[in-house]
């Protein structure tokens, strides 16, 4: 099943634009370039094929981690990614609810219940 799109959350929208900040700080911009590829790899990845190896359904929202495109992205991969991508699907089209670190997928994914990931 192939979607037709994706949109992201504000909060996703925040966050990403959050870790590719800290990353050019932390490990140079280089490294952000790279995280971000990743990033747009995984969220295409998901498009092309929601239910993909790695995407795990957690109630009616799919969790997952970067990982599991790292070696579709071409050029230098990023070692170690660190995130889970929180998403759905609306109609035809993959919203991304959350970027997650993934020490923290837990007490995300009781915010997002809560309705906190608009």
């Amino acid at each position: 099943m192939t979607l037709n799109g994706f949109r992201l959350s504000r909060s996703a929208e925040a966050r990403l634009l959050r870790i590719f900040e800290e990353s050019a700080i932390r490990f140079g911009r280089d490294a952000s370039i790279r995280y971000e590829d990743l990033v747009s790899q995984a969220i295409f990845d998901l498009v092309e094929d929601p239910g993909r190896i790695g995407a795990q359904k957690v109630d009616a929202r799919i969790h997952y981690h970067l990982r599991h495109s790292r070696n579709r992205v071409a050029g230098e991969r990023v070692r170690d990614p660190r995130h889970y991508l929180v998403v759905r699907i609306e109609g035809d089209r993959l919203v991304v609810l959350a970027v997650v670190h993934y020490a923290m997928v837990e007490r995300a994914t009781r915010r997002i219940e809560e309705g906190e990931a608009g």
